[in-house]
């Protein structure tokens, strides 16, 4: 009897928002924070002209509608998204209709307290009690959902690490999130945020990745530091899209760059490997420079750096064309076939005992 394999993926969702909404911008965050696959899902930002970050002298500008249709292109989302009714269509968004959804159908629940649409964190607690956390661990992970002491840096929080609500419609999320998981809710300093990258913290956008092994389509792209201003919400959509993209990226906040030195250069000593040969290349980190920051300025903080002999990092200030068909190809990244069998489990919920 012939065997079958199917690619198994999460829904795909594509939110639309203005980026001046910052409560908007805050709530995309949080419902992908409790979505599995959330961290894999795309920001499209709304505009009716094209932003001056997206103009360049040696590129022919296209119009704001073809820009908009291109990003959805890009990412082919199964839904589209919206927080508020026709705000896709008011800006010359075509999509099929019955695949819009309001921001409230992702929360929403049947009379079983099941989603409606797609699968959320719920789910996958269930599964990591059953296969790791209900076991007596020699160094188990502390599961947590990192604030900031810090108010300007919350939203940099929420699109790095996740963020559940403690209420609302996402509040029985975060519950079995930090119960099955024995987590907790902790603040820390902005400026301390790198440590939560180690593999000591285990926190929201992890779980959302959770059992989704990807490839990419064409070359490996160098590990980036993103050079970025941490309050603007363009700079946040981009650091968001990107590593939806499959990029291995991490932000570089420029008002907390000064006190980041060690932090840069451990992440240039880190990701710094030889290819397998025949290959005489390497996997080298590349800095990335945020359209809201100057190359010189980036390049001025670069001369403090102290990396390691044999390691270098690249400076880059372009950012991908993924409107385009040409500029996305080599950006795109896929989910590895598997067998269903390991994702029956995925509708089941946590509960206590």
């Amino acid at each position: 009897m012939d065997n079958a394999t199917v690619r198994v993926r999460p829904l795909r969702f594509a939110f639309v928002v203005e980026p001046k909404n910052k409560a908007g911008l805050q709530r995309i965050f949080e419902t992908n924070s409790a979505l599995w696959g959330g961290v894999f899902n795309f920001i499209v930002p709304l505009f009716k002209q094209v932003p001056q970050r997206y103009r360049e002298n040696y590129f022919k500008t296209i119009p704001a509608k073809a820009m908009l249709k291109g990003l959805v292109e890009a990412f082919q989302p199964d839904y589209l998204v919206e927080l508020k009714p026709g705000a896709a269509a008011s800006y010359g968004i075509t999509f099929p209709e019955k695949r819009i959804l309001a921001i409230e159908d992702l929360s929403a629940r049947d009379e079983r307290k099941r989603c409606k649409i797609g699968i959320d964190l719920r789910s996958i607690c269930d599964d990591l009690y059953r296969t790791a956390f209900r076991f007596v661990q020699r160094h188990p992970p502390e599961v947590v959902i990192p604030s900031p002491t810090e108010k300007r840096f919350r939203l940099l929080f929420a699109a790095t690490f996740g963020f559940l609500p403690e209420s609302g419609p996402l509040a029985d999320v975060s519950d079995i999130f930090l119960k099955a998981l024995e987590g907790e809710r902790t603040v820390i300093k902005a400026v301390e945020f790198p440590k939560l990258f180690g593999r000591k913290y285990y926190y929201p956008l992890q779980a959302t990745n959770h059992e989704l092994d990807t490839y990419r389509n064409s070359w490996e792209i160098d590990s980036k530091l993103f050079y970025m201003d941490e309050t603007s919400p363009w700079d946040l959509i981009e650091f968001w899209n990107l590593r939806a993209l499959g990029w291995h990226i991490e932000p570089l906040p420029v008002s907390l760059a000064p006190d980041l030195i060690d932090y840069c250069n451990e992440f240039i000593r880190k990701v710094y490997r030889p290819f397998p040969p025949p290959s005489n290349a390497y996997h080298h980190a590349t800095m990335l420079c945020a359209r809201s920051q100057s190359v010189e300025k980036l390049q001025e903080f670069m001369k403090k750096l102290t990396w390691v002999p044999n390691t270098h990092a690249s400076l880059d200030h372009h950012f991908p064309r993924i409107w385009e068909e040409w500029g996305r190809a080599p950006t795109m990244l896929s989910h590895r076939r598997s067998s269903t069998r390991k994702k029956q489990c995925m509708r089941m919920y946590w509960e206590p005992g």
